[in-house]
């Protein structure tokens, strides 16, 4: 996820420091997503994401999820769009 702030007509102006995580899902990942990604199968193993860790990273945030669909062996990604809740366009 990576944070970012934006104007009202949709213009970024500030990129924060992301938060990214992998998660062990418990099948091999495919060659073609390995090849997509560069992530393989020991960098991911035992590997889980604390939901506190989300939780914290998105509080300062104001969210909105505009779901992109992918093909079916990647799932679906969630791009997230958040700005500085202190940010010159906080609620």
């Amino acid at each position: 996820m990576l944070p970012f702030d934006y104007t009202d007509d949709g213009r970024i102006f500030a990129v924060h420091e992301p938060f990214d995580a992998l998660r062990d899902s418990g099948r091999p990942i495919p060659a073609a997503v390995t090849a997509l990604t560069g992530i393989t199968d020991a960098m991911v193993a035992g590997a889980s994401i604390d939901p506190a860790e989300v939780a914290s990273f998105l509080r300062p945030a104001a969210v909105s999820q505009t779901p992109r669909v992918t093909p079916p062996s990647l799932g679906v990604i969630n791009s997230l769009e958040c700005r500085s809740a202190s940010g010159p366009h906080a609620d």
